[in-house]
Parts: C-alpha cells; sequence; structure tokens
C-alpha cells in the first residue's frame, strides 16, 4: 500500500516541525511505499522505502503542483498533517483519482477550511477530546505522539517556558509570577524558548527590565527541535500560560522528561488527573501561579515524585510508536 503524506515541513533541524521526521519513520513501517510532500524545510534522512517531494512557488502554482504530484503518484491514500487547507487544495486530484484522504488535527478553532475538509475526509484523528471542536462521526479521538527515548532527566536549573513569542501565550503572566518568588528562587533563572512576534518579545523584555529581573530571565529564541531534550532535561519546573484549549506538544515534552509542570490549559486534565492541587493554576492569576511555583521548587522531593509519575503515564498513553500503529490500522481500514 503506498500512502503520501502532505505536510508542512521536514527538516530535523526545525524548531517546530522537527518532530514530524520521527513520525515520518515510523509510516514507513507499516507501508510498502511511502511520499512525503512538503513545503518548508530541508528534509531528512529517511528509510528507502519513503520519497520526499518539495514543492515551491506561490500559493496557485502550489496547488496545481500538488494536484498533478498526487495524479503522478498516485498513491493508495493521504494523510495530511496539520492543515485543513491541504486537504481542500487536493481535492481535485483525489476526486478524479477516489483517493481517501485522512487528517490529523489538534486545535480548538473551526475554520471554513477544516470544515471543508471534513466533506472530503474519511476519518480525522485527534489528541483528545479538547483538541478538536467539531461535531463529526469521522472523529477518531487518539493520543499524542512523544518519542519518550529522546527525553530525559538531569538536573533541576532553571524554570522553564517554551512557546511561541504570541500574546496568546501570555509569556508575561509567567514573568510577572516569577518576579514575585523569592530572591533565592528567582537567582535559578527563567528561560524562555521560542520565536515569533519580535514586537511582542521586545514589550516583554521591556517587562522584565521594569520588574528588575533582567539578569533572571533569558529569552534562547527559536530552538531546533532536537536540541530540545537537553533544555528540557536541565529545568526544575515547566511552566505554560497558554489557553489554546489543545493539548499542547511542549507540555508532553517536558512531562517526558520527567518535571513537574504547571499548567492552566483545560486539554491537560486527564493527564493531571489527581495532582490538580499542585500542577493546575487559574487562568490569568499571576498570584497563584507565583504561589504553586514557589511550593514545587522549595518541595524538591515532591516534584520528582510528580515528575515520575507523569512520566510513567506519558510513555503509557501518549507514545508516538503506539499512535502511529493506530492510525496506520485506521488507514489500511478504510472508511469510518
Amino acid at each position: 500500500m503506498k500512502l503520501m503524506i502532505i505536510t508542512q515541513e521536514v527538516d530535523e533541524k526545525g524548531s517546530v516541525l522537527g518532530f514530524f521526521v520521527r513520525w515520518i519513520k515510523e509510516f514507513a513501517k507499516h507501508f510498502k511505499e511511502v511520499v512525503v510532500v512538503y513545503f518548508k524545510g530541508s528534509g531528512a534522512k529517511l528509510s528507502k522505502n519513503t520519497k520526499q517531494i518539495k514543492i515551491r512557488g506561490n500559493k496557485i502554482s502550489k496547488v496545481l503542483s500538488l494536484n498533478r504530484v498526487i495524479l503522478e503518484e498516485k498513491p493508495d491514500s493521504l494523510f495530511i498533517h496539520m492543515c485543513p487547507e491541504f486537504l481542500v487544495a487536493s481535492i481535485f486530484a483525489k476526486t478524479i483519482l477516489r483517493i481517501p484522504a485522512y487528517l490529523w488535527y489538534m486545535h480548538k478553532s473551526v475554520p471554513l477550511t477544516l470544515r471543508i475538509a471534513e466533506v472530503f475526509s474519511e476519518k480525522i484523528f485527534t489528541g483528545n477530546e479538547e483538541s478538536f471542536r467539531m461535531k463529526t462521526k469521522k472523529k477518531i479521538v487518539l493520543h499524542h505522539g512523544i518519542d519518550t527515548s529522546k527525553y530525559y532527566s538531569k538536573t533541576s536549573k532553571y524554570l522553564l517556558d517554551v512557546a511561541r513569542i504570541s500574546k496568546i501565550k501570555n509569556h508575561d503572566l509567567i514573568i510577572r509570577a516569577f518576579s514575585e518568588l523569592p530572591e533565592r528562587i528567582k537567582k535559578r533563572g527563567l528561560w524562555i524558548v521560542g520565536g515569533g512576534d519580535l514586537k511582542v518579545e521586545k514589550e516583554l523584555k521591556k517587562l522584565t527590565k521594569e520588574l528588575r529581573i533582567e539578569r533572571q530571565v533569558k529569552f534562547l529564541g527559536s530552538v531546533p527541535h532536537k536540541k530540545m531534550p537537553r533544555i528540557y532535561a536541565n529545568c526544575s519546573l515547566f511552566v505554560s500560560a497558554s489557553e489554546t484549549g489543545s493539548l499542547d506538544k511542549t507540555g508532553l515534552e517536558a512531562i517526558a522528561s520527567e518535571k513537574p509542570v504547571l499548567i492552566c490549559n483545560e486539554a491537560f486534565s486527564s493527564i493531571l488527573e489527581h495532582l490538580e492541587k499542585y500542577c493546575f493554576f487559574k487562568k490569568g492569576d499571576v498570584s497563584e501561579l507565583s504561589k504553586k511555583m514557589k511550593k514545587l521548587l522549595e518541595r524538591e522531593k515532591l516534584g520528582k515524585e510528580i515528575g515520575s509519575k507523569l512520566r510513567k503515564k506519558i510513555k503509557k498513553e501518549h507514545s508516538v510508536t503506539d499512535l502511529i500503529k493506530k492510525i496506520a490500522k485506521e488507514i489500511r481500514n478504510g472508511r469510518c
């Protein structure tokens, strides 16, 4: 069976989608042939049964090229990662060849492209109920896919915030909460990893100066995904104030690194079940976040116990190997 994967980027050094290379490698174990179509990145070293095709150009030429590639390759199935617009763009070719299409989608927003993609897809996979808000019989809730073998715990140094620099990620809230910590804890430092809006980053750096913590807060910018395990491994606490409503991969990666986490995202409810009083804080509540930061950092033994318990859960429930095996089985089985 020949599977075509359509994704935004293929690049092992990518800071956002570098992880997807492992997904492709896992898919290659379940299909005789895999063709990967992508639009950004420098590609990756993949197995012999995997072909890579990069599409360039403007929007119109990309749509035309995508349909041409599908018609030439004649895959048995399409798997689209996160971008319903790619499925919409490929409707012409998939309809002519009568190719079933499958979509992976994890975001609380329900754009028009998703509604159209739902009509032309066989199944839509997601990581949890909160990460896909559209009502459809085609939805199949699985779990996230984390390569837990890459993540580990080494030391307990800085506090860590990993997210794209954007107002909706609420980095300012974490900075304010950090500023309220005792000096002995602030000496550990706060590392913020992520690229994005330069204007927002400038505002955040200005805030650290106003709070007189500019020496303690370090902005690392965008970091290649393959370098992230070491950064997670040496943090003492992972903090996220994101309110996306979907299961953020960075939180799962921190948990896979056996680190305690502080999160306000309800999508983590099932993972953090029975640990809410330690690992959850009320959205927008700087004071509560600061107090819980202090508790987890001062009670180091508690933090390690939480980290150990959560890693075991992630290994059991969010393995990338298990996820791709389930998706491959659903694709081979066909329609819902």
